[in-house]
């Protein structure tokens, strides 16, 4: 709410889309972490430990 932004000391300013390249990058997910869950699966099946802890 406000009220909890009032606590901090920051200033708001405007920036047009195509120069807020900060922001447009947070909002998006970055490809390989949307694989990632895919990648520590597959890992897991060839590590000995790993393998035990899916079954």
């Amino acid at each position: 709410t406000l009220e909890d932004l009032a606590d901090f000391d920051f200033t708001v300013r405007w920036i047009p889309g195509n120069t807020n390249v900060i922001a447009d990058a947070l909002s998006r997910v970055n490809e390989s972490d949307a694989n990632s869950g895919e990648s520590v699966s597959s890992d897991m099946q060839v590590d000995p430990i790993g393998s035990q802890l899916t079954e």
